[in-house]
């Protein structure tokens, strides 16, 4: 018999296997929803739900709502799937890079600015890409090798290519924005920014082993388990290639946890 499956958040990476919903529709196969609202199925229909970097973006007082309506629409022992920036590594890199950079190394130098920027700008960013972004866009990083083994090879295509798309939007952007100017006056920065922060880019909240456990269980999940991108107890998880792409784990610095109801 086929499972049901459900991908919240699913962004460009789903399934057609899966049910796949997010808050804007990026094809035929992805239902749009405000997942704010609720997961809009009624309860006890999926085997399987699954999110990926999504929760970090609800605000700490959402997260538990949201976990809530994952426990609610999973049949009986159906299982949960969260992938979320993982906190404790983040420090655990910061905290060894920072030792170094102390010490005098030009290397850790570097990637010690790096290692901050990756932890704290999409959390205080207020414009797309934020600080990140500038950095990758240089001509010359001397730590290159470092900040693709963080966070893969094709970030940096995708962000010039998402550069590209920007320009060409530019003409229209600018017509817009000296119309909300002569509405706003100086205070169109405020419009900018607010606009930006709710747009669901930023990071609202970070979790560890020990805080997303705590979630889950006072949700009513069991069984809490830590898995990697390749394991999972969801039958035949690996053949749909959400959490590893060409072989590879997406994201260095996940966290991958699974519970059942």
């Amino acid at each position: 018999m086929k499972q049901a499956l459900l991908n919240l958040g699913c962004g460009s990476i789903i399934h057609e296997d899966w049910t796949n919903i997010d808050f804007v529709s990026s094809n035929e196969n992805v239902i749009p929803y405000n997942l704010l609202l609720g997961i809009p199925f009624d309860s006890n229909m999926f085997d399987a739900v699954y999110h990926s970097h999504v929760l970090e973006h609800f605000k700490k007082n959402s997260a538990p709502f949201f976990l809530n309506e994952c426990f609610r629409v999973l049949k009986p022992g159906g299982c949960l799937r969260v992938v979320i920036p993982d906190f404790e590594s983040l420090c655990v890199e910061y905290l060894k890079w920072l030792k170094l950079a102390l010490d005098g190394s030009d290397e850790a130098k570097h990637n010690y600015n790096w290692i901050v920027v990756e932890i704290l700008d999409q959390i205080s960013r207020d414009e797309p890409g934020g600080e990140m972004a500038k950095i990758l866009m240089q001509d010359r990083l001397p730590n290159l090798e470092y900040i693709e083994s963080r966070i893969g090879i094709d970030v940096r295509e995708k962000i010039l290519a998402n550069e590209q798309g920007q320009k060409s939007k530019s003409k229209k952007r600018n017509i817009l924005f000296r119309l909300i100017k002569s509405i706003f006056g100086k205070h169109i920065d405020y419009y900018r920014i607010g606009k930006f922060r709710s747009s669901g880019e930023t990071h609202k909240w970070m979790y560890d082993r020990y805080s997303i456990s705590r979630l889950l269980l006072e949700s009513g999940f069991k069984e809490i388990q830590l898995k990697n991108a390749y394991e999972s107890n969801i039958e035949n998880f690996s053949r749909y290639s959400l959490d590893v792409y060409k072989g590879k784990q997406r994201g260095v610095s996940s966290l991958f946890i699974e519970a059942l109801k």
